[in-house]
């Protein structure tokens, strides 16, 4: 495993710019714009994470940043820009151009609310995967993007319906490293009812697509599921939702087929490839169980979860955690 240490930084430059718009164009819109340059040098002892002999590496890293905001009486924007430019001394070919770009908008009319959320992110696994699961498999560039537009519309007070989409594309920049990039599409739409303060029914039908590149793994998601949401107070909340969901299965792999007869080990006859693909459905009960209490520099919460694994031991699996978080 290797060590990162960040040495002292060499320059930071924080500024807020603020740009009035032309009243006839803005209609009272507040705009704001907040950019930052950092500039650092790194030292790293292994940051291809290999066990193998490998060399120390230095580097510097220029990092400009842009956020901005906008809101109206019913358009609301959020937004930004980080760059990281890494260069790495006597290593060219470790040398990576980062970013990290990400939109929020929400528009609400009388009865509608629109919402579309986009990001887009190239950086490396060192970074992402060990921030989330405290594990690196391999160094590797990696670009991720997201698109999520959504919908709901109030029918009555108490009533209202939705519909969400959500699209995720995910590549590795290098290969052989046993990471498998992949694409998952899912929908929703739905319908809640508010029965009092603090107390809410829902119901969802859904379907995801996921699939990777080749040789291909495909998964597509029918369920459907029912929830309840209620806060039992101000500092009591809980939410159980229960369902059921169909998962289908295709696995395409490539085969080396002889049509003659092999003498050890050898083929005489016609070597041909072929495709062999696998099928399997799975389906199962779906649970979701959550408690959250929260004190004045605490929160304590309780999350159970039940549901069916898409894979070839279609044994239903259970999930017990907890979590306790303090407060700074």
């Amino acid at each position: 495993m290797g060590t990162s240490i960040a040495l002292r930084p060499l320059c930071v430059l924080l500024c807020g710019i603020v740009l009035p718009l032309a009243a006839g164009l803005s209609q009272g819109a507040e705009w704001s714009f907040e950019s930052s340059v950092g500039l650092q040098t790194q030292y790293n002892d292994n940051i291809q994470l290999t066990p193998n002999p490998h060399p120390t590496v230095w580097g510097m890293m220029l990092s400009p940043d842009v956020k901005f905001s906008g809101a109206t009486e019913t358009l609301t924007v959020t937004g930004g820009l980080n760059l990281s430019f890494n260069r790495y001394f006597d290593r060219p070919q470790l040398n990576i151009d980062n970013y990290d770009l990400s939109l929020r908008s929400s528009y609400k009319a009388e009865r509608d609310a629109l919402r579309l959320d986009i990001d887009s992110i190239r950086d490396s696994t060192l970074v992402t995967e060990l921030a989330t699961t405290g594990v690196v498999l391999a160094y590797a560039p990696r670009n991720w993007s997201k698109v999520s537009p959504s919908w709901s519309r109030d029918i009555t007070e108490a009533t209202a319906v939705n519909a969400s989409y959500s699209y995720t594309n995910v590549n590795y920049a290098t290969s052989g490293t046993g990471l498998t990039g992949y694409k998952d599409q899912s929908a929703a739409v739905g319908i809640q009812a508010k029965l009092d303060e603090g107390k809410l029914l829902n119901l969802t039908a859904y379907y995801d697509r996921y699939e990777t590149p080749p040789p291909q793994t495909r998964q597509n998601t029918y369920g459907v599921q029912a929830g309840y949401d209620h806060g039992f107070s101000e500092t009591v909340h809980g939410n159980v939702f229960v369902g059921w969901r169909l998962t289908q299965t295709t696995v395409s792999s490539q085969a080396l087929v002889c049509d003659g007869p092999i003498i050890v080990g050898i083929c005489s006859g016609t070597v041909t490839e072929t495709t062999a693909v696998q099928k399997q459905n799975n389906s199962g009960f779906t649970l979701n169980a959550m408690l959250e209490k929260r004190f004045e520099t605490d929160t304590v919460s309780g999350q159970l979860s039940q549901g069916g694994v898409a894979s070839p031991d279609p044994t239903p699996w259970c999930r017990l955690g907890q979590a306790v978080v303090a407060d700074a």
